[in-house]
């Protein structure tokens, strides 16, 4: 996970505990992070950063759960976006060129 999405999830986090209602009569928010790869990975290390500081700097009104390897838990995928990607490519000039071919998958 970059820093900069790293730091808009916990910016929100801490908007949420600031804005919501007095700490007394209020549970602590959970943050359910879930992602699909192992703990023991740079995106699995972040997450629990991201929880670290989170519960830190909210002295605990948000509680972040970190789901690792999601896709084994559930045993499918849940399509939650989507993406179009367009691929332009440009010469040493700045110019149009050809989309090289990728290699033929066989």
């Amino acid at each position: 996970m970059k820093r900069s999405a790293l730091a808009a999830s916990l910016a929100t986090a801490l908007a949420l505990a600031a804005f919501g209602a007095p700490a007394s009569a209020q549970q602590p928010i959970v943050v359910k992070f879930s992602h699909v790869v192992a703990n023991d990975t740079p995106k699995g290390h972040a997450a629990e950063y991201f929880k670290k500081k989170a519960e830190e700097l909210t002295k605990g009104r948000v509680k972040v759960e970190v789901y690792a390897e999601r896709y084994h838990a559930q045993g499918q995928y849940i399509k939650v976006t989507e993406a179009s990607l367009t691929y332009v490519a440009i010469d040493d000039n700045g110019k149009p060129r050809e989309v090289p071919k990728p290699p033929s998958v066989t």
